[in-house]
């Protein structure tokens, strides 16, 4: 939070940021997209994010050897959040669909995986 807020305050502080490590997502087997046509608390997200690794899992397209391989890799995924065109013209099979009791109106789709 702190370094967000001072990117907010002075948006060339972000050149001082140096990351240490490479992202622990590079490499990861599934990817979670996250829609561009609506804003979401990180909280939200995250529950988004979460509803989409789960079903994921438990997805019959999901075949048997990637299953064992993500768990072996310590169900790491892969956020993105791609172009309107591209969430609007791709199809993936895992789509989370919001019913809109708490921040979006619902029927919203939030999130989609694939692997």
């Amino acid at each position: 939070a702190e370094i967000t807020a001072r990117v907010a305050q002075d948006p060339a502080a972000a050149e001082e940021i140096a990351l240490t490590a490479a992202s622990a997502s590079t490499g990861a087997l599934v990817t979670i997209e996250v829609t561009p046509l609506h804003e979401m608390t990180s909280g939200k997200l995250a529950a988004q994010c979460g509803h989409a690794a789960q079903l994921a899992w438990e997805s019959p397209a999901m075949e048997p050897a990637v299953r064992r391989a993500w768990a072996d890799d310590g169900y790491r995924v892969r956020v993105v959040v791609p172009s309107r065109g591209q969430w609007e013209s791709t199809t993936r099979p895992v789509r989370i669909t919001d019913a809109g009791f708490t921040e979006l109106d619902g029927p919203t789709e939030t999130t989609r995986a694939y692997w």
